[in-house]
């Protein structure tokens, strides 16, 4: 019995010996929450000044769309005075309540004297009655993303023990941050128009409050790209004592220590609140989507195009400077943090799918290379016929006279006409392009310029904007790469050619491409184009993949077996096969027997062929490649404007869209479109008329420059 005692004893010492290491290693960043972020960052705010008793007056607001709103809550209790009878599904007021909606998705907030602590935003009363500003919409998104927020209201009587910045501070909400295109047209645009709107600066202020937590926002795996450079942060100050203090310019307030990633993102100063001299809340509902109730001016998105090349390669010693610098921190970071791939927490790589991007165990050979490095595309991007002699055998990397050059083709001049830059950019893991390598051989072999580029193994926004600021046509499958012609070059016009299959496509990007200026085109190749040689082009499977959708979808089908019961993936008649393979009768036949889990079927079917591999039609996509080309010298004087009225700036997708939901008039051409909107404060979303004057478009304008419900035509229907 003595001798059992002695062990259970050293068992629960040993047990309470490993669980402090455990609370130890944790503290440190090894293991647990801390060690997503980077150990040597601060949780709080630590302000150069002591915190101060303050005099700040309470807090008064004004919100935009008030007017507007007056006169519907009018309109709709006139319509009850002179009909108590009038049913609430009457026309007239569906079309009030859709517009009173719209103006409280729509609606931002200006507030004077508002403070964050720990626990949020809260503004400031000394009166009674605690009044508080409505609710405002912080998301610019979908209407299932909407999330309403208001800040606490704190009664303060007198001063407030504070640290005062006199800055303006935008709050706003993320909505699929870890997702590049979600995080470019539905968060950060959306916030750089907004501060555009209200006079913001780089030494504006950020808070996070009301994020879309209903499936598009998860704090431990936000992701926060690397945009601390677009705003001025900190800087050393001297006096004229010469006393030199740090002086904080911006930050981005989070309220969440998962949230923290970088210098710029900080929790709220622990010691008192931080009170800024006044606050835009919300974005305004504002995208390139046809979801957003307003538009982004296409200027926006060429202003944040020119401040990303100002900021990382005004010059090449800068570029070189800042590579170096992501990497050796990229590796020092490995070093201190063996739990996870450095800057895992800075930026978000454009995978496939959310196991790559949620990955924090990564395997001995990533630790031991660049994989995951916000640099790393860098490396794996290889350069087709941009040497001296052009035609060069075989890939090279970047030539160094491009290197760090935001416009690497002035020096080239015009004679003889210079090659356009084609992109071929590839998925590893799903939608891949499985003749890639034969495109890209046919492509060179006719001398253009071709990057092969992936993003599967990292890349952060600065690298991302680098890789596609000369490019001319991008070709890649439907998806996250689409995002980034926002940085392609604006003249001539940039093209897209999305490759889908024809058991799916969607038209997400057509919205985004023709708000930025880019046209956008569509190529469907398989599976079921009975103009395929199935030799040439036989069905490629992902059963990967296909087993991980069956997996959540929990759809249950009749799987193949062989004579020892394992799973015959050869089996004629196993339903995974059939619904993987592209016939259309058979997928049908499946399809019927499962009539009580139709909605599964079809999820799974969705999802599924949006990750397909899928292959091109090379002759085609040449012969489109040349067009491009052409075109790229036929309309450099042209308008983007003026291509989508002579039916040539998005493909089919205009033929079909544009009757019902008007991607024209939403974007080009419109009354709210993003061309030629202007973005002075006082004039906001309005346009300079020929009589100079800045207004809302008229009937008159619109008839002039398109004619609504006009037959429109692929241009490159005929190859």
């Amino acid at each position: 019995m003595a001798q059992f005692r002695r062990r259970l004893i050293l068992a629960l010492a040993s047990l309470i010996v490993t669980v402090a290491m455990l609370q130890l290693l944790t503290v440190n960043g090894v293991f647990g929450r801390s060690g997503r972020r980077r150990p040597s960052l601060p949780d709080h705010l630590e302000m150069p000044q002591p915190a101060k008793l303050t005099e700040l007056s309470h807090s008064t607001w004004a919100c935009t769309e008030e007017l507007e709103e007056l006169e519907v809550d009018g309109a709709l209790a006139a319509l009850d005075d002179h009909d108590s009878r009038a049913s609430s599904g009457s026309k007239a007021r569906e079309r009030l309540v859709a517009e009173k909606e719209s103006i409280q998705r729509r609606k931002q907030c200006v507030v004077k004297n508002m403070c964050v602590d720990g626990k949020g935003a809260f503004i400031l009363s000394s009166g009674d009655l605690r009044k508080n500003l409505p609710k405002i919409n912080m998301i610019s998104a979908d209407k299932t993303a909407d999330t309403y927020w208001q800040p606490r209201v704190k009664y303060v009587r007198g001063r407030i023990k504070a640290h005062y910045v006199d800055e303006v501070l935008f709050v706003r909400g993320l909505y699929s941050p870890f997702h590049l295109s979600h995080y470019l047209y539905n968060s950060l645009l959306p916030l750089m128009s907004t501060m555009k709107r209200f006079n913001g600066t780089d030494r504006s202020w950020v808070l996070r409050e009301g994020n879309a937590h209903n499936g598009f926002y998860d704090p431990k795996h936000v992701g926060n790209w690397e945009i601390q450079e677009l705003f001025k942060q900190d800087d050393l100050v001297q006096s004229v004592t010469g006393e030199v203090t740090r002086k904080i310019y911006s930050r981005e307030l989070v309220l969440d220590r998962d949230e923290l990633a970088t210098g710029f993102q900080t929790l709220p100063p622990r010691d008192a609140p931080i009170c800024f001299r006044e606050a835009i809340i919300g974005t305004g509902s504002q995208c390139g989507l046809g979801y957003c109730e307003r538009n982004i001016p296409t200027s926006i998105y060429t202003e944040f195009s020119e401040k990303m090349a100002h900021t990382f390669w005004p010059a090449k010693e800068v570029w070189t400077r800042l590579v170096n610098t992501f990497n050796r921190e990229f590796r020092l970071q490995k070093e201190r943090n063996k739990e996870g791939v450095a800057f895992d927490r800075i930026y978000v790589q454009l995978g496939p799918t959310m196991d790559s991007i949620m990955q924090v165990a990564p395997t001995e050979e990533q630790l031991l290379s660049n994989d995951g490095s916000p640099m790393n595309c860098l490396l794996n991007t290889k350069y087709f016929n941009f040497g001296n002699p052009v035609k060069a055998p075989g890939p090279q990397m970047e030539a160094s006279d491009r290197i760090g050059v935001a416009n690497p083709d002035e020096h080239l001049g015009t004679e003889p006409p210079k090659r356009i830059v084609i992109a071929l950019i590839q998925r590893e893991s799903s939608r891949t392009v499985v003749n890639m390598a034969k495109l890209q051989d046919e492509l060179v072999a006719k001398g253009f310029r071709v990057k092969y580029i992936t993003f599967d193994h990292g890349c952060g926004l600065p690298a991302t904007a680098y890789l596609l600021r000369d490019v001319d046509f991008m070709i890649t499958p439907h998806g996250n790469a689409i995002g980034t012609s926002l940085f392609m070059p604006r003249r001539p016009h940039a093209a897209v050619l999305s490759i889908d299959n024809t058991l799916h496509d969607e038209p997400w990007f057509m919205w985004t491409t023709s708000a930025v200026g880019t046209r956008f085109l569509q190529h469907q190749n398989g599976p079921h184009n009975p103009d395929l040689d199935p030799k040439m082009y036989p069905i490629a499977r992902n059963m990967k993949t296909a087993l991980y959708i069956l997996s959540y979808t929990k759809l249950k089908l009749n799987r193949g077996r062989n004579s020892h019961g394992m799973v015959d993936f050869n089996d004629p008649d196993d339903e995974l096969l059939i619904l993987t393979g592209g016939d259309r009768e058979a997928i049908q036949r499946v399809k019927s027997k499962y009539e009580d889990e139709l909605d599964k079927v079809n999820n799974f079917l969705g999802d599924y062929w949006k990750e397909a591999p899928r292959y091109v039609d090379v002759a085609k996509v040449v012969k489109i490649a040349e067009q491009v080309e052409q075109d790229s010298i036929k309309d450099a004087n042209k308008t983007f404007v003026q291509l989508c009225l002579e039916n040539r700036c998005c493909g089919h997708y205009c033929e079909r869209i544009s009757a019902t939901e008007n991607v024209f008039l939403r974007n080009v051409v419109g009354n709210e479109a993003a061309h030629g909107m202007l973005t002075s404060p006082n004039d906001w979303g309005k346009y300079r008329g020929s009589d100079g004057v800045a207004r809302r478009k008229t009937t008159k304008d619109l008839a002039e420059e398109y004619i609504p419900g006009e037959q429109l035509k692929s241009w490159y229907v005929e190859f």
